[in-house]
């Protein structure tokens, strides 16, 4: 279906296993990431930005850094859900 006003601007991965035991659920999400991403690109889509994250990896990063409950909050709805917000222009 073409919908030529929306604009794909990056594309990105949660690495939901990515503390798992096992790496291999961890190796697998990369890969299908990574035929994801040859996919867009071989069917003509252009990527500003690329990112992948895994918020456990980002929660006990606060943590090593001392954040307590509320400045972990703090920081995740800053980053996470004041940043999302629809930007002017942005539909």
């Amino acid at each position: 279906m073409a919908c030529p006003e929306l604009q794909l601007a990056g594309i990105m991965t949660h690495q939901a296993s990515a503390d798992a035991p096992d790496p291999a659920a961890a190796h697998r999400q990369v890969a299908v990431f990574d035929e994801a991403v040859r996919a867009l690109r071989e069917a003509g889509f252009v990527f500003d930005f690329l990112g992948g994250t895994s918020m456990g990896g980002i929660i006990a990063a606060g943590v090593a850094m001392g954040w307590d409950d509320d400045e972990l909050e703090s920081r995740m709805r800053d980053a996470f859900v004041e940043a999302a917000e629809p930007k002017e222009g942005v539909t």
